[in-house]
């Protein structure tokens, strides 16, 4: 089972919204032992969930699911996961079902979840995300779509 091995180390930044990250902090896809892992690194700078403010009041920025936001935004920013000390690209929606089941191993209620990520989900179809990356994959054997297989 996916798991985070190691604990979420950051402080908040004096802008109010962000967050550094100071030590290394690591989310294993599948078992442990898969060789498939998000690394974020120190030195990333994170804002957690971000939620609009409108809908602060029910999904702060810093809620349960801070832990899988920091992945996600990780994967959004550099598109990559290690697969055996080596980075593979990964599309925005492989990245999106890595934040879906992250959350699910923090025990995210499901009011919380899947609202959550069908916002991901829609923000990445509204831009025009996902058809970029179906590109790019499609012309490109360094992707890694079946990450979520491990």
């Amino acid at each position: 089972m996916s798991s985070f091995t190691t604990p979420l180390v950051a402080e908040f930044e004096d802008d109010g919204i962000h967050y550094v990250i100071w030590q290394m902090f690591t989310y294993v896809i599948g078992m442990l032992g898969s060789g498939i892992a998000v690394n974020v690194p120190v030195g990333y700078r994170t804002d957690l969930a971000s939620t609009p403010w409108w809908i602060r009041w029910m999904l702060p920025p810093n809620g349960k699911y801070g832990k899988a936001a920091v992945i996600h935004d990780y994967i959004c920013s550099y598109r990559t996961v290690s697969v055996n000390g080596t980075s593979v690209y990964v599309t925005r929606k492989t990245g999106d079902l890595i934040f879906l089941e992250a959350m699910g191993v923090l025990n995210v209620p499901a009011w919380q979840k899947y609202p959550m990520y069908a916002a991901v989900r829609a923000y990445a179809i509204a831009k025009g995300i996902d058809r970029e990356d179906e590109k790019k994959a499609a012309n490109d054997p360094t992707y890694f779509t079946d990450v979520l297989a491990a």
